[in-house]
């Protein structure tokens, strides 16, 4: 199923332009091994699952796309991460995630309070739509916010309802969450085709991000 197969491909915020605004980078071995413990791992899923190298090595966030460029440049990414892509079934849920640790918890904040807003699903859109130099048609059916529950620093969601077509027609559910946890902000990317993937779910994955990340708030 070559469409299921490209998917995961689409994890990265798209930016031509992203370069410009990018925060600065000056990584240590603190913050490289902060970002590395802040990832999910296989023990996390349950039975059936299986893991296999994401592409696009171990690039940090950048919050900005085609239309939506906040200030960046003037924080310092000390680290960053990025999980193998897991995945349940051929149909997904597929995840994989993404973790920047920035120079102080005041840095992650200020981002933040810069980048994570609903613009941001522009972003995710996007993303979707860059699968088409993959030979993918892209067909964009929604977007809407994800209803997760307040936990760790801060949570945020965004969902992509759209239509893939390669060699197969397939409804497509794409879904990035956002936490920040001290220092650190990461991405979770959960796509699935046909259905969406359960908010329970969802969320189970966003507090054990936001717990190794030493996040506050709830992550129990």
């Amino acid at each position: 199923m070559k469409v299921a197969l490209v998917v995961t491909a689409a994890v990265l915020w798209v930016s031509a332009a992203a370069a410009a605004t990018s925060p600065k980078v000056a990584h240590t071995a603190e913050g490289t091994t902060l970002a590395q413990d802040s990832l999910l791992r296989i023990g996390d899923f349950g039975s059936g699952w299986t893991s296999a190298a994401a592409t696009g090595g171990s690039t940090g966030l950048s919050f900005a796309c085609s239309g939506f460029t906040p200030k960046q440049n003037d924080v310092t990414e000390i680290g960053s991460a990025s999980s193998p892509s897991f995945k349940a079934s051929v149909v997904g849920p597929i995840v994989v995630q993404r973790t920047s640790v920035y120079a102080s918890a005041k840095e992650a904040e200020k981002l933040w309070r810069r980048a994570v807003k609903p613009k941001l699903v522009d972003c995710a859109v996007q993303s979707l739509q860059a699968l088409g130099s993959r030979g993918v048609t892209v067909s964009i059916t929604g977007t809407s916010r994800v209803a997760l529950p307040a936990l760790g620093d801060g949570v945020a969601g965004y969902r992509v309802v759209a239509t893939l077509t390669s060699r197969s027609r397939l409804k497509t559910f794409y879904d990035v969450i956002v936490v920040r946890g001290g220092r650190s902000i990461t991405q979770i990317t959960i796509s699935q085709f046909q259905k969406p993937v359960p908010l329970k779910v969802e969320t189970a994955l966003a507090k054990v991000a936001a717990r190794r990340m030493g996040a506050g708030g709830n992550v129990a």
